[in-house]
């Protein structure tokens, strides 16, 4: 399945895709903005999520996404779907290359990630989690609408399982920036 937007298009991973998802998010130059001797990239191994999120297919636990333009794949991105005492969907996205970052290229992806989750499992709450120091993706996540959260809330919300998993984020707390972005309700 596609998602097809202006200037990109996202297609759903399939189990065949797994190695280069890691390889843009690891290897990538724009691993710089993810990635320190402080946080490290994960191994391959620890990178590996589990098999739904590489079907090709929609998932309403999750899914990986290709980013593509021009039939060149130039980025991933994910959403993980999660039911806790508030339905919310966290957003992942990188690109290979500093060359397809600052065009809009990455806001349109977040918009067709959130569009296409929001009416297809009625999820109108998302979060981005990244690292404070990547001020150039935190900008992009505004221009979508995502605001600054505090940590306290994803407390309430995750499971008291996922919140022991993920409730600090990437970066601990410390070093991780919450942002939301709340759909209307019709």
């Amino acid at each position: 399945m596609v998602l097809s937007g202006k200037a990109i298009s996202l297609v759903f991973a399939k189990q065949s895709h797994r190695s280069i998802v890691y390889e843009m998010l690891t290897a990538s130059e724009v691993a710089v903005m993810m990635f320190d001797e402080q946080y490290p990239a994960p191994s391959f191994e620890a990178f590996y999520e589990d098999d739904h999120y590489y079907t090709g297919e929609p998932n309403a636990r999750g899914s990986y996404l290709l980013i593509v333009k021009n039939d060149d794949i130039i980025g991933a991105m994910s959403y993980a779907n999660y039911e806790g005492t508030v339905r919310f969907c966290e957003l992942d996205i990188w690109f290979k290359s500093f060359d397809y970052t600052g065009k809009g290229l990455g806001v349109e992806a977040l918009q067709l990630v959130i569009e296409f989750v929001n009416q297809t499992y009625n999820i109108h709450t998302f979060i981005m989690r990244p690292w404070i120091k990547n001020t150039v993706a935190i900008r992009a996540y505004k221009k979508c609408g995502f605001k600054e959260f505090k940590q306290m809330i994803l407390k309430a919300w995750y499971s008291e399982a996922d919140y022991n998993v993920y409730g600090e984020g990437d970066y601990g707390l410390e070093d991780t920036v919450n942002l939301m972005l709340e759909l209307k309700t019709p």
